[in-house]
């Protein structure tokens, strides 16, 4: 058993997934766990996995990009709703019966591993194809910056490209925004402040400086952006005024306002979730279970993570206009895969999918960065480094999360997590430092990809036998399909 832990851990933060499908596998088939135990206590290992995961991300930088690995506005955004929908996950958990928890799991699979190994051989065909692995170059953003013959491999390239914005990769928005501004006539009414002051941001920003020259900053005139309902102690980053300022606020790897958010949100869960109790523990406090206090506590607990969600949402918007009139520079790969998004058109449907992620990561322990990864490659386009360091940072908090409320259900076996959580961490720091020394060396992030395809093939075929297993038992015994109250203590006979 130690050693598929270790192989399955390394696998799966490998690719910035928990590794919750496979440990639930495991515990079935090697150690004759139900499937509701083991989803119950797959949180224990995710999070003993993600330790060490977060730990190695936690001080890196972006290879290309002077900025922290680890996209602390995509952690902030994808917690709060995650978080909301986690609780509802760990009702279903007690509610539905085994075999239709491994039946639904083993169909997910299929699907990601689908559509995982289609994204994997794709981006590695590119890749092969664009640049033959040779391990004596270092890591270059060439193949992502504008060919000049100034430029030179290492990063210090990615340093100039930051701080300066020599060669800012524009959206198809802001490429028509930009040339509507440029052939608009002087006076026009269409042609608002605002977009006029957008337009000479990014024709600022992508200016090329000349050999003795310095590039010019962009400057927000009045101050800052209008409207803005944030002090600036609470988020500095939505009151800069130039270029530069906005980047000495987006490089430090301790983005302590950040934590302090995901502390607030995970806080709420625990107490709720510690007064509240469970029908295999009841509440400290000796609150009725299903009572009129039950579920006020939460449905404020839930109130109170929608609002955060709502926040950060609001919050996003402004930002990305910030961004837009100061030039921000956009990192876009050769592949057309970059930084996270922040337009509307993919940021509220994001946020509905990590509620839904969140269900599915506590009612079948399928680990919600499982759904977060391909989600954040297909449609948000995001590049490998970004993804994997920062989903393992939402991880990390919602699968603590996740573990403390079965720890307060009374469903968490302490010995099995601590034992098996040691060699998770190992087997995940082993993983994490491997994927990203090939990735870096030989320029492959199809490697996060591949490792990802295989953790959910993997978790496919062993989830398909414990779910037929599931249903011959079922089928034997006559037991028919039975739901389990969740308002009534659960008999330990």
């Amino acid at each position: 058993m130690v050693p598929l832990m270790f192989i399955s851990s390394a696998v799966h933060n490998a690719a910035g997934t928990g590794g919750g499908t496979s440990y639930i596998a495991l515990f079935v088939l090697v150690l004759g766990f139900r499937v509701a135990t083991a989803s119950a206590n797959s949180h224990a290992f995710i999070f003993a996995g993600m330790i060490a995961n977060v730990l190695v991300n936690l001080w890196a930088r972006h290879p290309f990009r002077d900025m922290p690995r680890i996209d602390w506005n995509l952690v902030a955004t994808s917690v709060p709703l995650f978080l909301a929908g986690s609780s509802i996950g760990v009702f279903l958990n007690q509610l539905f019966p085994n075999y239709f928890l491994s039946l639904l799991l083993a169909f997910l699979m299929l699907l990601l591993t689908m559509l995982v190994v289609w994204l994997g051989v794709r981006l590695t065909w590119r890749e092969m194809k664009r640049h033959p692995l040779e391990s004596n170059r270092d890591p270059c953003p060439g193949d992502v910056l504008a060919e000049q013959d100034s430029l030179t491999c290492g990063p210090e390239t990615s340093k100039a490209h930051t701080k300066t914005a020599i060669a800012t990769d524009l959206s198809m928005e802001d490429k028509t925004l930009l040339e509507r501004s440029r052939t608009s006539t002087t006076g026009s009414l269409e042609a608002s402040s605002w977009t006029a002051s957008t337009a000479k941001s990014m024709e600022a920003s992508t200016a090329v400086a000349s050999p003795g020259e310095s590039t010019p900053i962009p400057r927000l005139e009045g101050g800052t952006l209008p409207g803005i309902w944030l002090p600036r102690w609470l988020d500095p980053l939505l009151h800069s005024r130039t270029l530069d300022e906005m980047m000495q606020f987006e490089r430090p790897w301790f983005q302590w306002r950040y934590w302090l958010f995901l502390a607030s949100c995970w806080s709420v869960l625990f107490v709720a979730r510690y007064l509240s109790g469970s029908r295999e523990a009841r509440s400290p406090v000796g609150m009725p279970l299903c009572g009129v206090v039950f579920w006020v506590v939460f449905a404020l607990q839930e109130a109170f993570l929608v609002l955060a969600a709502l926040v950060m949402c609001l919050r996003n918007i402004r930002l990305r206009r910030l961004r837009e009139l100061l030039g921000f520079p956009r990192y876009v790969d050769a592949n057309d895969m970059g930084d996270f998004p922040l337009h509307n058109g993919f940021l509220v449907p994001y946020m509905s999918f990590t509620f839904l992620a969140g269900i599915l990561d506590t009612w079948i322990g399928v680990s919600g960065s499982a759904l977060l990864v391909p989600y954040l490659y297909v449609l948000g386009r995001v590049e490998p480094f970004t993804v994997q360091s920062s989903v393992s940072a939402v991880i990390f908090v919602t699968s603590s999360a996740g573990a403390v409320q079965f720890l307060v259900y009374g469903k968490l076996i302490i010995s099995y997590a601590l034992f098996y959580g040691l060699w998770s961490l190992l087997g995940s720091l082993f993983g994490v430092v491997l994927v990203y020394y090939i990735a870096l060396r030989y320029r492959m992030k199809a490697i996060f990809l591949l490792a990802l395809a295989a953790a959910c093939a993997f978790s496919f075929g062993t989830l398909v036998y414990v779910g037929i297993r599931n249903v011959v038992h079922v089928a034997a015994a006559d037991a028919g399909w039975v739901f389990n109250s969740i308002c009534s203590a659960a008999s330990r006979a």
